[in-house]
């Protein structure tokens, strides 16, 4: 199958109706809830589709945005951000949500076409689903890949752990079958999550399932060569190889030791090679470099603002997105793959995220591992490889600008908000005329 832009078609008389729609977030607990979630509801905004949002707060750890960043989000999103306040246990959530989603409900039916609730929890948007008989109701499921992390879970240690932790996974698990089976509309993450789904159960109606990958903000995130140039200048990086590595490290599957294993074998290769970590998690990464006898000289560590990872991407090389082999990871869709891109990064990817693995081959936009055996024969390879894309000025820039350009055309977010917004207007499933790839 070829390549080519995700277009959509659905009638615009539709677009009339008047429509409410109400997203029921998580916790503000992670960077990622802003650039996966609420980017997203900005974007949707200028197209037309204002949203309010009620963000989970769950009793005993009430997170909540700060007032500025509140009225900015609204701002963005053109609608009102509320909390909910939630116990957190699986069944007492599908109740909670039922209870609210009846209350707007009556709140808004009588005045509105169309009542859309959406969500990412799926629990949440089980609740949702149980009340999609009222009137004008419809359900949006965005599906995250919680299906497979749940048969994928190890049970804990201890009887009565057990018991709770089966009836919890088996809720998620169920909660998850009946969305893609029921939804008005299923927005999946990687087109892999979407076959997992058609394979395991062959009730579930495909026409409803769109892919909706980890693509990223073209406007936050984009290739400046002479701000990148400056800066590595500014850092006395010019005559350097600046590998990156952007996002957390306390996840299991972020395998953070393996990052640090790699640039460590590069770096006993050429010690020209240099070690830019972006992460919230400096005090482990620190631990990390000290664990692998790092020289001060051969790394930076930083905690940086969402809005300015971008220029410093700009100065790197090559860029690191490393997951093994688990069911999460194959059906995962990791919005830094974007972000990389979109700044002109060659990234060194594990065969593991498979979307990402696969469109990387297809279009040149880095280097697959299909291990993470980091001996030195394995690593020479990498080694030359990398050379190819950055050993001359002119190839470093050549590679970024073609990287780059296939980022805006493929992994830039504005491509996606046209059918996510056919998608919501419609009553009936949006005909894709094209794949993603």
């Amino acid at each position: 199958m070829g390549i080519d832009k995700p277009t959509s078609c659905s009638g615009s008389s539709k677009r009339d109706k008047k429509i409410v729609r109400y997203y029921l977030s998580p916790p503000p607990i992670r960077l990622v809830l802003e650039s996966q979630l609420f980017n997203w509801l900005k974007y949707q905004n200028e197209a037309g589709l204002p949203s309010n949002c009620y963000v989970i707060c769950y009793h005993g750890n009430p997170v909540k945005f700060s007032k500025e960043k509140r009225e900015k989000l609204e701002q963005d999103i053109g609608g009102k951000i509320r909390y909910a306040y939630f116990y957190n246990k699986t069944l007492l959530i599908i109740l909670q949500t039922i209870l609210l989603g009846c209350q707007l409900w009556w709140k808004e039916h009588r005045r509105a076409d169309k009542i859309i609730f959406q969500s990412r929890i799926p629990q949440v948007a089980f609740g949702f689903l149980l009340i999609s008989f009222l009137p004008k109701v419809r359900v949006i499921y965005d599906a995250r890949a919680a299906f497979p992390e749940a048969k994928r879970a190890k049970p804990p240690k201890g009887l009565l752990k057990r018991v709770n932790n089966s009836i919890r996974l088996g809720l998620q698990a169920y909660s998850e079958i009946m969305l893609f089976r029921k939804a008005h509309a299923v927005f999946a993450v990687s087109h892999r999550i979407k076959e997992f789904f058609a394979k395991e159960f062959k009730d579930c109606d495909r026409d409803r399932v769109y892919v909706i990958p980890g693509v990223a903000d073209s406007k936050q995130f984009n290739y400046q060569p002479e701000s990148g140039t400056d800066s590595r200048r500014k850092h006395g990086l010019e005559n350097r190889i600046v590998i990156t590595y952007a996002g957390g490290l306390r996840e299991r599957w972020q395998i953070p030791e393996k990052n640090f294993q790699l640039f460590k074998t590069l770096y006993s290769l050429d010690d020209s090679y240099f070690f830019q970590v972006l992460s919230r998690d400096v005090e482990l990464a620190e631990k990390m470099a000290q664990k692998f006898g790092l020289p001060d000289n051969s790394y930076d560590i930083r905690s940086v603002p969402h809005d300015e990872v971008n220029a410093y991407l700009n100065q790197a090389d090559i860029a690191l997105l490393l997951r093994d082999d688990d069911p999460t990871n194959h059906q995962a869709s990791p919005t830094k793959f974007a972000e990389y891109a979109l700044t002109g990064l060659p990234t060194i990817i594990t065969k593991w995220i498979f979307d990402y693995a696969e469109i990387t081959r297809k279009l040149d936009l880095g280097y697959v591992l299909d291990n993470l055996d980091f001996s030195d024969d394995n690593t020479i390879v990498i080694h030359k490889w990398i050379l190819s894309c950055v050993k001359e000025p002119e190839t470093r820039r050549a590679t970024k600008e073609r990287i780059n350009k296939l980022a805006m055309k493929y992994l830039n977010k504005e491509l996606f908000v046209e059918l996510m917004r056919d998608v919501i207007i419609s009553d009936e499933p949006v005909q894709t005329l094209t794949s993603w790839f």
